[in-house]
């Protein structure tokens, strides 16, 4: 467990400022002994992994180590696969949403002042209608519309 000596050292020397050579001393002895128990640490670590790797037990821990390892290489390959799906099937959704009007208005027919037919709502009722580009509204009896989408028909086969 690592201490945060220096903020140690503020808290204590703030209520007895005399005692701050003292007090630094001591974090300092502190410190060493931290990082003392640090290389301890990585010691010990080391010694474990050698002494598994020379035991039967040990030998068989390492390899089922590594067969997790690799079975979640494959397992990590599935998601990013999942990922790029789900990304696909986003997009494709997205192009059935609701679209708010704040975010942008259907695309102007070539040679028209007006839009395609799309769906509008109000959140109240649904029309079939098209944006009046000319005179900035909406060709249905409400005036409040809040969202549209695209009409998709059936491909012709």
């Amino acid at each position: 467990m690592a201490i945060d000596v220096e903020s140690e050292r503020e808290e204590i020397t703030k209520f007895d400022p005399e005692e701050k050579e003292y007090c630094d001393k001591l974090l300092n002895e502190i410190k060493q002994l931290q990082a003392d128990l640090d290389k301890m640490s990585e010691i010990a670590q080391a010694a474990i992994c050698n002494v598994l790797s020379r035991t039967e037990w040990g030998k068989k821990l390492k390899a089922e180590l590594d067969k997790s390892e690799v079975l979640q290489s494959f397992y990590i390959e599935g998601l990013e696969k999942d990922v790029e799906l789900i990304k696909k099937l986003q997009m494709e959704l997205d192009q059935y949403r609701w679209i708010p009007v704040s975010e942008g208005l259907p695309k102007q027919k070539k040679d028209s002042f007006k839009s395609e037919d799309v769906y509008v709502t109000d959140w109240k009722r649904v029309w079939v209608a098209a944006y009046n580009f000319s005179a900035y509204y909406w060709q249905c009896p409400s005036s409040d519309i809040t969202h549209w989408k695209p009409i998709f028909l059936p491909e012709k086969t």
